[in-house]
């Protein structure tokens, strides 16, 4: 159907027919879509476009997220309450802190629990993840979503969090846990018993460890939406698991207290990010492109560049654009690389005279120094004319043996083969160096 006007295909095409002439093309010559690469980079840039535009701006589906809304100023523990509509989802204790309170009990910085700027601006909750020895006890907190989520739509939740001076142990849990109804339990001061409901239940794994008492740690989560998601729930209805718990570090039991600061949950927005890096002629540059963009923890990505190539790590070796979209299962974000290439890099080669193999630090293999230079050979010779020494490593060198074997003191003769990066250029180098024992 598509095949004569594929044959027509042209730059002007409108990328939907790109889209299937490629499709096309991959069934005739690969027999299947799942062999075809190409197939697989055009889709990732067809997706990503699609999300550009299906993907708008939106507010956060959480009211009162940054807890500086509040009934009444907070005075005492026990008051979360006050951050409508936020409320305790157990018969447990929750607390609201804002910089409002100045008897310093549920104030901001300096409260119950210790010392601790807000994240932003004034307020924050409080909530015991965990508590051994004593009966069990934890704390949560509980919001409805201000609007349906739309089905099968890709969403992230974010929230902020930090240990509390008085904790005597670092949590490995903290759970966000959407549900279809209200986990609403006053009967007890523990566990929630309304977890059939949860539609999600999004957690650090066990080797995440929240210990910082002094700066905010970001938490992110993506997930898809059903459209039946009404409530979250944030706290630990799992385990008692601490790391590095001192139970001598607080008035009380083995406890670790979290402040929670700055809840989102908003449409997964697609990330496009652009780098720019230079290089010179000959030389390469090593990219992680994990290191330029931040996903969330709950996804493995995959990695697929405008060229073909797969994975996350690259070695660059010449100067250009370069395009990588990055597969999470929900999104394809797009990092956009420029490498530019640095005019009039200098071409350096140094070797030196003598050097001592002695095993003190200084000095001990006769390497050869350069810049912009790539050596081709590298030989060493008695002064005989026997060849005790060949590589094509500059930078292995000779350490001055032969089989394991210290040689003895004397001139031996180099011989060095090797080009510019930059000029292109062929250059055989000769000279003697003297190994001192």
């Amino acid at each position: 159907m598509y095949g004569s006007y594929c044959l027509q295909f042209n730059d002007s095409m409108p990328p939907i027919f790109e889209y299937i002439c490629v499709m096309y093309a991959c069934i005739k010559t690969c027999g299947s879509l799942s062999h075809c690469k190409k197939w697989r980079v055009l889709s990732y840039i067809f997706i990503a476009a699609l999300q550009q535009l299906t993907i708008a701006h939106s507010q956060s589906v959480i009211a009162n997220g940054d807890f500086e809304s509040y009934t009444e100023c907070p005075f005492e523990i026990s008051q979360m309450f006050l951050a409508a509509p936020w409320f305790g989802a157990t018969l447990s204790t929750p607390d609201y802190f804002n910089a409002c309170d100045t008897t310093n009990i549920t104030s901001i910085p300096n409260n119950f629990q210790g010392t601790q700027p807000a994240h932003s601006e004034s307020g924050y909750a409080g909530i015991y993840v965990a508590q051994t020895n004593s009966a069990d006890y934890r704390e949560f907190i509980e919001v409805r979503l201000t609007e349906t989520l739309i089905p099968n739509f890709p969403y992230y939740f974010e929230m902020y969090v930090n240990l509390s001076d008085s904790s005597s142990c670092s949590p490995n849990l903290i759970c966000a846990y959407l549900s279809s109804d209200s986990a609403v339990d006053y009967s007890t001061t523990a566990w929630l018993s309304m977890s059939s409901t949860f539609l999600h239940s999004l957690c650090t794994t066990s080797e995440y460890l929240i210990n910082d008492k002094y700066n905010w740690q970001k938490i992110l989560f993506t997930f898809k939406a059903t459209g039946a998601e009404k409530f979250v729930i944030i706290g630990n209805n799992y385990t008692n698991l601490f790391s590095d718990c001192d139970p001598f570090g607080s008035i009380y039991n083995s406890t670790a207290y979290l402040f929670i600061d700055d809840v989102i949950i908003a449409p997964l927005q697609v990330q496009t990010i652009y780098f720019d890096t230079a290089m010179c002629p000959g030389s390469n540059i090593v990219l992680d492109v994990t290191r330029l963009i931040k996903e969330p923890e709950n996804v493995f990505p995959e990695y697929l560049w405008s060229d073909g190539f797969e994975g996350s790590v690259r070695n660059f070796t010449s100067a250009g654009y370069y395009n990588v979209y990055i597969n999470t299962g929900l999104v394809v974000d797009t990092i956009n690389i420029t490498i530019n290439e640095i005019p009039g890099c200098p071409e350096n080669f140094y070797v030196p005279n003598a050097f001592s193999p002695n095993n003190d630090g200084i000095n001990d293999i006769f390497r050869i120094k350069s810049e912009n230079v790539t050596v081709v050979g590298f030989d060493i010779y008695t002064r005989w004319g026997e060849k005790i020494f060949s590589s094509t490593d500059a930078f292995e060198g000779w350490d001055g043996t032969v089989q394991g074997a210290l040689q003895n003191t004397g001139v031996y003769i180099y011989v060095i083969n090797y080009s510019t990066n930059i000029s292109r250029q062929s250059f055989i180098k000769k000279g003697t160096v003297t190994l001192v024992n």
